[in-house]
């Protein structure tokens, strides 16, 4: 089984085109201007909203794992089955200042049966990630 490593979710990224090179398997890295228990409870509740089963919460070791959820294809039209599962990493860097490195899995059901890396551009990726990272802003309190 072959893992592509995304950090946004596709179903962040609606309209992503999966067609062109594969992105590169890297995750992607936001600082949110939160302390680390909103940041942690913002991470835990973006799953919990986009029906991703958490399957590990580590609070010390600032780690959220999920299991995968079916993602609906990023085109319309395209018949193959995706899922999708994420993994967070949170690191205080301050006190008001959270790291949060993100890492979206992505397969898609194959010819033989099987689940396989699924194919998107490094902007479809791009997006999939600024969604996430957008969603996780909107969830903190805004400070005046």
């Amino acid at each position: 089984m072959k893992i592509l490593s995304l950090f946004l979710v596709l179903a962040a990224a609606g309209c992503a085109v999966l067609s062109g090179p594969s992105a590169p398997s890297q995750t992607r890295t936001i600082t949110l201007a939160a302390d680390y228990d909103r940041s942690f409870t913002a991470v835990l509740s973006y799953c919990t909203e986009h029906s991703y089963p958490v399957v590990v919460t580590d609070y010390p070791a600032g780690i959220i794992s999920t299991a995968y959820r079916p993602t609906n294809p990023p085109l319309r039209g395209i018949g193959a089955a995706f899922r999708t599962r994420c993994k967070f990493r949170l690191s205080r860097i301050e006190a008001d200042r959270t790291c949060v490195v993100a890492l979206a899995i992505i397969e898609q059901a194959g010819r033989s049966g099987q689940w396989e890396e699924a194919r998107a551009t490094e902007a479809a990726v791009q997006e999939f990630y600024d969604g996430v990272f957008r969603d996780l802003v909107h969830r903190l309190p805004q400070t005046r």
